[in-house]
Parts: structure tokens; sequence; C-alpha cells
């Protein structure tokens, strides 16, 4: 398991920790201008989308070098960089790459270079204090028995066989938020 800074999430300068209606009240103009072009905007004293996709460049090279499985955990941003590379989208169109949260999205390599795109939805269960405080989850409890594999617009689950390599690891490229 790596963690690299590489992988944090777009940097929002003054408006880090904002919802985008609190930016749309403080910073009219800084919302308009993102909205006008989320590629190229760059937050005051943050980042924008190709400063995100350069800063990801190493962290990418390394997995295109990983003959296993790689998983990685990130925030929408970083994923749709990610996602944005592997899929061959082109740059325009990957600050508004659909990625689900909660969603495990598999990509299988095809011989002809493109990428097999699997969704997966997962349940997250929150629970809440009388104060309706967020309570964290619990970490040292098991995982589930039986994993499920929901298919993107399926409506039955089937059951989740991961595949394996002959190191006995899954073999899958995995993004999930």
């Amino acid at each position: 398991k790596l963690r690299w800074k590489a992988l944090d999430e777009i940097h929002a300068g003054v408006c880090d920790g904002l919802t985008y209606k609190q930016i749309d009240d403080k910073f009219p103009t800084e919302y308009a201008a993102r909205a006008a072009d989320k590629l190229r905007y760059r937050y005051p004293a943050g980042e924008s989308y190709l400063d995100v996709i350069q800063r990801l460049e190493p962290v990418i090279i390394e997995m295109e070098r990983e003959k296993e499985c790689v998983c990685v955990v990130g925030h929408q941003a970083v994923l749709r960089a990610i996602y944005g590379y592997f899929t061959a989208a082109p740059l325009q169109d990957i600050p508004n790459l659909e990625i689900p949260l909660h969603t495990l999205i598999e990509l299988r390599p095809r011989p002809d270079g493109t990428m097999e795109v699997e969704r997966l939805p997962v349940t997250v269960t929150v629970t809440r204090n009388a104060d309706a405080a967020v309570v964290p989850i619990p970490t040292h409890l098991p995982p589930p028995r039986a994993p499920v594999q929901v298919p993107f617009g399926a409506t039955q689950p089937r059951e989740y066989v991961p595949r394996v390599s002959s190191s006995g690891l899954p073999r899958r490229a995995s993004l999930s938020t």
C-alpha cells in the first residue's frame, strides 16, 4: 500500500473547505471563471485541473509499470485525471468525466489498447450519534464474507469472483471514490 502526496485532491487555495454555493456567494467572479473553463481555471493560491494532471504524471508512469493489480482510492479530480488518461479521454473532457461517489471502477486492458470499464457500486454505511455528528465506521470489523458485485446499470447483484494471477494476487486496475 503506497500513499503519494501526488494523489491529494485538487488544492482549492482560498476556496479550500468551502462548498460551491459558498464560493459563489463569497467569490462570484471566481465561481464564474471556473464554470467557464474548469480545465484551465486555477483557484486563487491553488491548482487547476492541468496542474493536477501534471502532478499525477509520475504516479501514472508507476501505474503503467506495475504488472499486478493497482487500486487507487482518491478524490474525484484526481480520479478523473487518472481515468481520463487510461481511457484516452480528450483533455478538455477530463474535468467533467463521471466519477460517481462510492463506486469501484474497474479498468481492464483490451488487446486493441482500449480499456473495458466496469462500475461497481459500493454500499457505504454511516452511523450518526444523537448530536447528528458523523461517527467513524469501525475499521476493526472483519470484511464481509461474500462480497457482491453489481455491474453498472444492473438491478440484480451477482457474486464477485476476483481474478487472480499466478502469485495469488488479484489482477485488476481499479479506481474507487
